[in-house]
Formats: structure tokens, sequence, C-alpha cells
């Protein structure tokens, strides 16, 4: 509500949700605190795996649960792949975070071990010309974790370059460990990865 000009305006974010708005109605108020979210679950079942260095897909059973996870090897490189389809409708104006979280748990460590993944991802856009080596470019990054107690789920969250995802983008992830500067030396096992877009 407008006190000097007697006018109400109410505004939505994209997912219909009536958000502040401190402008008049009359003027096309575009301001407020609404916040478009595009979230994707990468799961250890849906993960693409290759033929040679790719980490394990078990299954565990117990008593009262059932998970599965994608286990990671302490000294050998190995590696998962998904791909994330952004759709056509998204809407993205300018990507202001990307974040991508990962749950992750280890049967056995010692105390102030360091879990490090390492995540390479491109965004191919509609119409651009890709290979599976080196265009477009990708972007690795790294992040790290400590282990805190056997079977203790932690979740890491790392900031990714938000300049890449736009409207349409077929979106690649490798998610791997950083073998080399890693200090865990038992199976890392990745239980979900969620990326999450904000604008």
């Amino acid at each position: 509500y407008n006190s000097s000009t007697a006018s109400r305006c109410a505004r939505f974010n994209a997912d219909k949700t009536l958000v502040a708005a401190s402008g008049d109605c009359s003027a096309g108020d575009t301001s407020g605190a609404g916040i478009n979210r595009f979230i994707y679950e990468m799961t250890p079942g849906a993960a693409v795996l290759s033929s040679t260095i790719y980490a394990a897909l078990n299954t565990t059973v117990t008593s009262t649960w059932v998970s599965r996870t994608l286990d990671y090897d302490p000294t050998t490189a190995e590696y998962a792949y998904w791909e994330v389809l952004l759709p056509p409708d998204l809407g993205i104006v300018g990507t202001a975070s990307a974040t991508l979280s990962i749950a992750w748990r280890v049967n056995s460590a010692s105390a102030s071990q360091t879990y490090i993944p390492q995540v390479k991802y491109r965004c191919p856009g509609d119409n651009q010309v890709w290979n599976a080596t080196s265009t477009p470019a990708a972007i690795t990054q790294t992040s790290s974790d400590t282990y805190l107690a056997n079977q203790a789920v932690s979740v890491l969250t790392m900031t990714l370059s938000s300049t890449i995802f736009t409207t349409s983008s077929l979106c690649q992830f490798e998610i791997g460990r950083d073998v080399a500067n890693d200090t865990i030396n038992q199976d890392v096992s990745l239980i979900r990865a969620i990326l999450q877009l904000l604008w």
C-alpha cells in the first residue's frame, strides 16, 4: 500500500508466492524480496559411469534401512557424471548464485582427516557446438570438509561460477575425489548432490 497515492500493489515471484512490493503499481513495481530457485538432485542411481575408472555404485541393506551410494577409492581417481538440462522457460536473467551441496559419509577414518571432492562442470548452450573433450571449456573446482565420526552424514556446499548457467543449457557435471590431497584413507560414500541456482 502506497499512502501517498492510495494505490495498492501485490507482487508474486516465479513460484507464485506473494512477496513484498515497495513501489507504486502505476509505476510498474519490480522491486521486492522475491527469490527464484532451480534445484536439481543428483542421485547415485542416476549417475552415468564410464567403463573403466568409475565410482562403485553400491546398495547397503540393513534390517531397518536401505541406501544407495557412490563409493570413491582413496588412491585411484574415480568419477561419476550427470547431465542437467535447464528448462527453456526458466527465466534466468543473470544467476545471482550457484551452489553444489554434497552429502557424504565414511565407514571409518581418523580425526582431522579431510575429504576433498573435485567437481568439473560446463554448460553448452542452446545450438552451441560442443564435443566430449574441450568445447566448451570446463571449470574444475575443489572444496574440503573434515571427517567428524564414522558413518556421520556431512554436507559440504561449494560455490560455483554462476555466469555459465543460462536458459536451455545442457549442464554436465563430473564429481570425483582429489586423491592427491584428500587425507581420508578409506572409501568415501557420496549419498546425494544438489545443484541450486538462485536469481
